[in-house]
């Protein structure tokens, strides 16, 4: 039970901290779809704004698959 409670707990940690990640980026991407001065986005040169993308829609899959595929937190 005491093991259990360990690994539940280890796993629930390192999913946080990977949504930690995933919602940096997604403010990341955010504040940089605001205009500068030119009425230009500051990330809106491909490919860097569709990488961004793409690496949270990569990460946001993993940590989703992650969790349905887990014993530590059911199904």
């Amino acid at each position: 039970m005491e093991e259990d409670n360990k690994a539940f707990h280890q796993a629930k940690a390192s999913i946080s901290e990977q949504v930690e990640v995933i919602e940096a980026l997604m403010r990341i991407y955010q504040l940089g779809k605001w205009k500068n001065e030119d009425g230009n986005a500051i990330l809106h040169k491909l490919p860097t704004c569709l990488d961004l993308r793409v690496t949270i829609n990569d990460l946001t899959n993993s940590v989703t698959k992650e969790l349905s595929n887990s014993n530590v937190f059911g199904s």
